[in-house]
């Protein structure tokens, strides 16, 4: 019976973390264009 009502929670506390984790991924790739969109600007202004 312990058993049988361990795997519900972990199937709905799963989901939320991967939720989670796709936020953050995508949050840091955000951060890391914005980054180099001022990387890129920078080489462009001492270019010209």
């Amino acid at each position: 019976m312990i058993e049988s009502l361990s795997v519900p929670t972990f199937r709905v506390g799963y989901p939320v973390m991967t939720a989670l984790d796709a936020l953050y991924v995508k949050l840091d790739l955000y951060l890391l264009s914005e980054k180099w969109k001022e990387l890129v600007e920078k080489a462009r202004s001492k270019q010209l």
